[in-house]
């Protein structure tokens, strides 16, 4: 029953590559600041675009207990059918 939970990384389908990844960082920083405000976001690095235009994220961040954690982040592509692939 929220409208706007998550990410808005459909913005950075229609950005060149640079502005792709920053595009990335701005949404995942914001979502994660929004909906779990407890974790403090340390680092957010785009490693690169894969062929088939899937991106590899990994994000660094403090847990509420102090504890650090790397975690991957999955995604997807999007198509010009609006189809999804993982």
């Amino acid at each position: 029953m929220r409208p706007t939970y998550g990410t808005n990384l459909g913005k950075a389908m229609f950005e060149n590559q640079d502005n792709a990844e920053k595009a990335v960082q701005a949404s995942i920083r914001a979502a994660v600041t929004t909906w779990i405000p407890e974790v403090d976001v340390q680092e957010i690095i785009v490693k690169g675009v894969q062929e088939d235009g899937k991106m590899l994220v990994e994000l660094n961040v403090v847990l509420p207990d102090y504890t650090q954690a790397s975690l991957a982040v999955s995604s997807v592509t999007l198509t010009p059918t609006g189809t999804v692939t993982r």
